[in-house]
């Protein structure tokens, strides 16, 4: 039996997942170039600013998001995503080569998953499952073909939590170290991680509560340690840039110009865009301009406003939880396509449905008679996965009772969850996305024990 053989009897499953991925995707991106007749970097740059500051650091102009003198340097987003694209531009002329890595790391990430999901779970459909699913999903296909940090962001993070978890189980002390630095690089490429390494050494401690010797408190601070040597490079810039010591303005900008906005528009019925328009306009600096000295200030401004506002807060933040888990990503699924509806709702739907129900019901007719019934359909599906996933998360708990692979698996859901919360009226699936692979396997637990039931009572 030759290698190339070998290889493939065991691992069948995953090069089929693999290439149902990138023929998917593939696709997706031929429809996408086509949508926008021909225009490549329209069709892959996105609105994050990543292309900008790409095309800066080619051009000589440093790490930043202006599109003229003089270029400030950017202190809102980290810098992997960036120039892993200024790299491949460099290396071919193009941004070619870019596209066709993000499309091979957005194939590999449900392949990665399957394995994480054996930790966990020893059924055969679930973990194939979980891989079909991952291949499939629209919005990891969509974030596969633009120049987004979630597609790279996904493929170093589920490296990490599978190393994490390798050490776990073996405890190789160099799997532990793969898993810190890919943590690490995660961050470097989307800061949304930034403090889950905290809650990691909690949960690790606490799965050996009971066998906590020297060696296993010393792993849980040179994880810690490697995490922060990783980031520390970027720490360094952002004091020789600011003259401060932080990773990002990424946390206070959020809080002041994007929840407080989005609690004004609650409390007030209007749109967010309304109320970002006029709390901005005596000089708040937005994403493309605060630096990470406005960071500590702009956190220590939001608390009090948003204390002094408990009910809108509220109501917001649960708005924002229930999308968190529901929300399809649909609309910008096909929108990239070129099927982008005419009529938009303009507000959540859980808002509509308590304000005017029979406009809601008239969007919904609207939808049903077109294209963008998908969105309707796959709003459907994420309310279905979401009851499967906490119903598979109860299941799980009393079998498993709290060992460390499914408790890590729920704290790291519960992490982006409180992260999201931050974004308020501006949330969608594109931040439930990197933690898709955790939540998919505990839904199709669910499904199956559903199906048990029925089976046993027919």
């Amino acid at each position: 039996m030759t290698a190339a053989h070998s290889f493939y009897k065991n691992y069948k499953i995953e090069i089929l997942i693999f290439i149902l991925a990138i023929i998917a995707r593939c696709l997706y991106f031929g429809l996408s170039v086509q949508a926008y007749q021909g225009d490549f970097i329209g069709a892959v740059r996105g609105a994050d600013g990543y292309y900008v500051i790409s095309q800066n650091i080619i051009q000589g102009h440093g790490f930043s998001g202006s599109i003229t003198s003089p270029y400030t340097p950017d202190s809102f987003r980290p810098p992997i995503q960036s120039y892993f694209l200024a790299s491949s531009y460099t290396m071919v002329g193009s941004y070619w080569l870019a596209i066709l890595l993000l499309l091979l790391a957005g194939s590999l990430v449900p392949i990665i998953a399957m394995h994480i999901t054996k930790f966990i779970f020893e059924s055969r459909f679930i973990i194939v499952g979980t891989g079909v699913v991952l291949a499939l999903e629209p919005v990891s296909i969509l974030y596969s073909t633009l120049f987004y940090s979630e597609t790279l962001f996904m493929l170093f993070f589920t490296l990490a939590i599978y190393y994490l978890f390798s050490y776990v189980r073996k405890e190789v002390w160099y799997h532990g170290i793969f898993a810190a630095a890919l943590l690490g690089i995660a961050t470097l490429t989307k800061t949304v991680s930034l403090y889950l390494p905290v809650l990691i050494v909690i949960v690790f401690l606490f799965h050996f509560r009971n066998e906590l010797v020297k060696k296993r408190v010393i792993a849980a601070g040179a994880f810690i340690l490697i995490f922060l040597l990783v980031l520390s490079p970027w720490f360094y810039r952002n004091y020789r840039v600011s003259n401060t010591f932080g990773f990002t303005s990424e946390e206070g900008v959020t809080l002041y110009t994007v929840l407080i906005p989005s609690m004004f528009a609650v409390e007030n019925g209007t749109t967010w865009q309304q109320e970002y328009d006029a709390w901005t306009k005596n000089g708040v600096k937005g994403p493309n301009s605060a630096t990470v000295d406005l960071n500590s200030l702009y956190i220590r401004e939001s608390i009090p406003i948003l204390l002094a506002h408990p009910w809108p807060l509220f109501v917001l933040c649960m708005n924002t939880a229930v999308a968190f888990f529901t929300h399809d990503g649909m609309f910008d699924v096909i929108k990239h396509v070129g099927a982008r509806p005419d009529r938009l709702l303009g507000q959540p739907a859980l808002f509509l449905l308590f304000s005017d129900p029979m406009k809601l019901l008239g969007f919904v007719w609207y939808y049903a008679t077109t294209p963008t019934i998908l969105v309707l359909l796959m709003r459907v599906v994420w309310f279905i996965v979401t009851i499967l996933f906490f119903l598979g998360a109860v299941l799980i708990l009393q079998k498993q009772k709290f060992t460390f692979y499914p408790m890590m698996a729920f704290v790291t859901v519960l992490y982006f969850l409180l992260i999201t919360l931050t974004i308020g009226l501006t949330v969608n699936s594109r931040y439930r996305l990197p933690i898709e692979f955790l939540i998919i396997p505990f839904a199709l637990y669910g499904l199956m024990y559903i199906k048990t039931v029925w089976q046993r009572f027919r």
